[in-house]
């Protein structure tokens, strides 16, 4: 049979809208995995149908006893309630658009088409039996680039079952992951994992998890990811970096997920470089292991100079704080405090600034390639496949991931320091705060010495 994603399933289900009180039973529906969309189609004379024909608002539609087949009858699928809405315009049922029984096919005379979707971006289903007896668990992403190899399959260990991997299946831009045992406790890591490695944010189509079985739908991704990890099918790259992620510690992989998302965006966002500039920055902040943006964090989390640094922070600072525009965060940074630094920059990142004028696009791909090698340093891998990435720009060496710890470690004791220092600073204040009483004690008498004074000089003077 041909593969779930691309199979229309035809079936029959109870409709029903709540607040009233009558449905259609048994009414013939269509589904459509890829659109997420299922199709009723009601008797023009129904009391739904009735019910319905006035109603312009979306409604929320619940269809019940679903049964669903595949052409070939050999997949069933069932779901006791599905909780949809109308999702397509009644305007074009006859009755709204003014046209009569005369002037409709025979078939439309006696039919309405009603077009339903989820309100989430999901719909679950349980087979009738296993759909595969040697990977009844599998799982499928969308929006992949079609020319990537899949790493290689995982091997069984203690702590983690076999897992397979393929690319383009059941069509292009599908990625699949499969195995005989239910692996879905790693299904977050491996979604991390290939999002990494593509450069750009993968949606789920479809997860197998032995009789039960969620669709999400799926659009093929017409924009393409100019930034992946790597380019082409001889690395050895994405099998390091699926590693990297499927063995990880829970704490570190939630730490990292979610930094992994900013950084994703800051790749592929359909939002000005601006904006995308401060989503690479967000995942700086989030990974570097401080309350706050230094430069000796930046610099070792990214592998370059301090002076590079500060620029990436400076330009991060000031989009923040008010200058909408690259040009205006750059003349903002000051031109004394950038003339001082630049001789201490790199090359690649010295050739960033060109006459008092900054190449933003260029610092933005800089410090995209600076992420992609700290990513590689956080899941381990070796340092000489790390050059083997896809980068625009001329690849920088690795990131000195245990430079970056130590670093860390220093600014954490500096802090640490700090505390041992607030109650000699608590004391200080006290003793400001006793030296103001003081200080607005000795104003309010002096008012009133003043007062008096003034009363005395009165007194004085009417007796004259």
């Amino acid at each position: 049979m041909p593969h779930l994603l691309l199979t229309i399933f035809a079936g029959h289900a109870d409709v029903t809208v709540p607040g009233l009180t009558t449905a259609a039973c048994r009414v013939p529906i269509r589904f459509d995995p890829q659109a997420l969309r299922l199709e009723a189609f009601l008797p023009a004379t129904d009391p739904v149908c009735r019910a319905l024909v006035d109603e312009r608002r979306s409604v929320a539609i619940h269809l019940c006893n679903v049964v669903l087949g595949d052409p070939a009858a050999t997949v069933q699928l069932r779901a006791q309630e599905l909780r949809l809405y109308r999702n397509n315009p009644l305007s074009a049922w006859p009755e709204w658009s003014g046209l009569t029984d005369c002037e409709l096919e025979p078939e439309a005379r006696e039919t309405r088409r009603l077009e339903l979707a989820p309100s989430a971006q999901q719909l679950e289903f349980i087979a009738d039996d296993e759909l595969s007896r040697a990977h009844p668990f599998q799982v499928y992403f969308g929006g992949a680039l079609a020319g990537l190899r899949a790493p290689l399959p995982l091997e069984r260990t203690a702590d983690t079952p076999a897992v397979s991997f393929c690319c383009n299946h059941p069509q292009s831009g599908v990625l699949c992951a499969f195995g005989e045992e239910d692996f879905f406790s790693l299904e977050p890591r491996i979604h991390a994992a290939w999002m990494l490695i593509h450069g750009r944010r993968l949606a789920p189509v479809l997860q197998i998890q032995g009789r039960k079985i969620g669709f999400f739908g799926h659009t093929a991704c017409r924009k393409p990811s100019y930034l992946p990890l790597l380019d082409g099918w001889g690395s050895a790259l994405p099998d390091s970096v699926m590693r990297g992620f499927v063995y990880m510690e829970r704490d570190r992989f939630s730490k990292a997920y979610r930094a992994l998302k900013y950084f994703l965006d800051g790749k592929q966002a359909d939002a000005s470089l601006e904006a995308r500039y401060m989503l690479l920055m967000n995942c700086v902040e989030a990974m570097d292991g401080v309350w706050q943006l230094t430069e000796s964090t930046t610099a070792a989390l990214l592998g370059v100079s301090d002076a590079a640094a500060f620029l990436f922070n400076g330009m991060r600072n000031k989009l923040v704080h008010g200058h909408g525009s690259y040009a205006q965060a750059f003349a903002a940074l000051g031109k004394d405090k950038l003339d001082s630094r630049q001789p201490q920059m790199e090359p690649e990142l010295a050739g960033c600034i060109q006459e008092q004028q900054l190449d933003f696009v260029q610092l933005w791909f800089r410090l995209c390639e600076r992420l992609d090698a700290f990513w590689c340093a956080y899941l381990g891998v070796p340092a000489d496949m790390v050059q083997d990435r896809y980068s625009p720009v001329t690849l920088m060496p690795a990131v000195d991931l245990p430079a970056l710890d130590r670093v860390i470690k220093q600014c954490q004791n500096t802090g640490n320091n700090s505390d041992k220092e607030s109650p000699e600073m608590e004391e200080l204040r006290r003793q400001i705060l006793k030296l103001k009483q003081k200080n607005d004690d000795l104003k309010e008498k002096l008012k009133e010495q003043g007062q008096a004074y003034a009363r005395l000089k009165s007194e004085l003077g009417s007796n004259d």
